[in-house]
């Protein structure tokens, strides 16, 4: 067996309280226990496991492991501040009930309360299921706030201990890596490699709703159960791995780059935003692959800058649902801190501006209204204007200045998506654009703008046959300054890579353009469709210089 699998279970929630309830119940894949892949998992309540079972085939022995016990404790425990709890151990817990034993897929669901960071009451619902001769329990946890509030601080920390054919001698290794929305940890026996990841949704086409992965860590048993309860546990998107298991570094004969042989546990957390409702869907099973052997593409040259991109309004048609707002980590030049992203309203499309091409065609911008996060009560930040910034692009390569009258007043992040104008679209695939941090942007008083630039521009939009159609616009003054910013600390690819936003406008007497309905698809918002409106702005490709 050579498939990747998953133990991602993903529990946002918690209590306080009460004694974790043990009660069980066991589902399984409906294979045959001396099948290859028969996997087999007792679920305690809130989707948590002490013990799973499979069928695995081991190597490099072709040894047969029959229903071999693979888990010794998978916990969840949520740090709503001031250390953490286990879910089972929250209030008015229910379940786990079987409700579904076949035909079709195993299903048990959980449910309880607990109290959120403000005393407010936090509500979760735990559904796990394996359907027929799958390799994956597949985990989905609901979690709301009362009417009118929201889930307020939440860590969740996945806790994963592992003893297989033993408990002093596994290994741990990675594959893929959360950028590339792949990443695994793997505990696996040293002898005979086989064991189950530990993994998790990493953004919203993974499962993520109003939640944001911050990392992972892994040590040695009895390390990191302490450091959880504490509150003191740390995790980074590329891993902490604690001294003792550092220094244990090896090249495993079949899995390649690994840690061990130790009794080792993994921990990764995620944090809820500060909404009104969060759902995480996770899935676990199986025994890893061997490590990549194929080369793997060398990355976009360091330098390259992004495309010129045109944007439009959007708005959602009418009787769609309302937004459902969240809150993300952002950083830049001018600042850090918590945003709370309110809608979608931009559509950038990569546009040829003179005959100069397009790069990348595939990758948009999609633009969401962001707001400085402000804690209840919290006075009002004073105004911190920047002045004198110094911009360089296609227009003004002598440098033009333009003022920024507030950095607190960010109002738009700029997030890479994919766009199609007949069906909901894939996933976007690799690309080299950072996400951006917009500020309202305007000449010095009394500077002037040329009234006299002009340019030809050309899109999906403009020209959706492809058969050459092209616009004029004019150009108008600056409206925003784009900083590439480091969004959940997922980093910044290219920190000189600037955007400077101009208004557009068609020349008096030319047509108005027909606005298609297009579906759109990225990290926040998975697929939707969405009217466009008119031209709003032009982008390009700037440098800044701080006076």
């Amino acid at each position: 067996m050579n498939s990747f699998t998953r133990l991602i279970t993903v529990l946002i929630a918690a209590g306080c309280f009460a004694a974790p309830a043990h009660a069980q119940v066991t589902i399984d894949n409906d294979l045959l226990v001396t099948d290859i892949g028969y996997w087999e998992v007792e679920i305690l309540s809130g989707g948590e496991s002490r013990d799973a079972w499979l069928t695995a085939l081991g190597t490099p022995s072709g040894t047969t492991f029959e229903r071999e016990e693979i888990v010794f404790n998978l916990y969840s425990y949520v740090d709503v501040g001031g250390g953490g709890f286990q879910l089972s151990s929250t209030n008015d817990v229910s379940g786990p009930a079987l409700v579904n034993d076949g035909p079709g897929p195993d299903v048990v669901t959980s449910s309880g309360w607990f109290p959120g960071d403000a005393g407010q009451r936090i509500d979760w619902a735990a559904t796990s299921s394996i359907d027929d001769g799958s390799l994956e329990i597949t985990n989905t946890f609901e979690f709301t706030a009362p009417p009118g509030e929201l889930l307020g601080q939440l860590r969740l920390y996945q806790y994963l201990d592992e003893d297989v054919l033993g408990s002093f001698d596994d290994v741990f290794f990675t594959r893929g890596s959360s950028a590339g929305g792949n990443l695994e940890l793997f505990t696996v026996d040293d002898a005979e490699a086989i064991g189950i990841s530990h993994g998790g949704g990493l953004d919203v086409s993974q499962g993520l709703v109003n939640a944001t992965f911050l990392g992972w860590a892994a040590c040695t048993y009895n390390a990191q159960k302490p450091a959880i309860v504490a509150g003191i546990q740390t995790v980074s998107l590329a891993g902490d791995i604690c001294t003792e298991l550092n220094d244990a570094a090896f090249s495993h004969p079949v899995v390649g780059d690994a840690f061990g042989p130790r009794d080792i546990v993994s921990v990764m957390a995620w944090e809820a935003a500060r909404a009104a409702h969060a759902t995480i869907t996770t899935s676990t099973g199986g025994v890893p692959e061997p490590p990549p052997t194929e080369s793997v593409p060398d990355p976009p040259p360091a330098d390259s800058v992004p495309d010129p991109y045109l944007s439009y309004g959007i708005k959602k048609p009418k009787g769609e649902p309302e937004f459902d707002k969240f809150d993300v980590f952002l950083a830049d030049q001018f600042q850090a801190g918590m945003f709370t992203v309110e809608k979608r309203d931009s559509l950038s499309n990569p546009v040829d501006k003179n005959g100069e091409g397009i790069s990348d065609p595939d990758t948009h911008l999609v633009g969401y209204k962001v707001k400085q996060f402000k804690p209840r009560g919290a006075p009002k930040k004073p105004k911190e204007p920047i002045e004198g910034i110094e911009i360089r692009d296609q227009f003004f390569p002598d440098g033009i200045v333009v003022n920024v009258d507030d950095i607190n007043k960010a109002d738009r992040l700029l997030v890479p998506a994919s766009k199609s104008l007949t069906e909901p679209p894939a996933p976007l695939g690799g690309h080299n654009l950072d996400h951006y941090l917009c500020y309202k942007a305007k000449l010095p008083k009394g500077a002037e703008f040329p009234e006299d630039i002009q340019i030809e521009l050309t899109d999906q939009f403009i020209d959706p046959d492809g058969i050459g159609v092209t616009q004029w616009f004019d150009l108008k003054k600056p409206k925003r300054l784009c900083n590439p910013v480091d969004k959940n600390d997922e980093g910044i690819k290219h920190e000189e890579n600037h955007l400077m936003c101009y208004g557009v406008k068609r020349p008096k007497g030319d047509p108005k353009q027909e606005q298609p309905l297009v579906y759109l698809h990225d990290q926040f918002g998975g697929v939707e469709e969405w009217e466009t409106k008119k031209e709003k702005e032009l982008c390009v490709p700037a440098e800044k210089t701080l006076r």
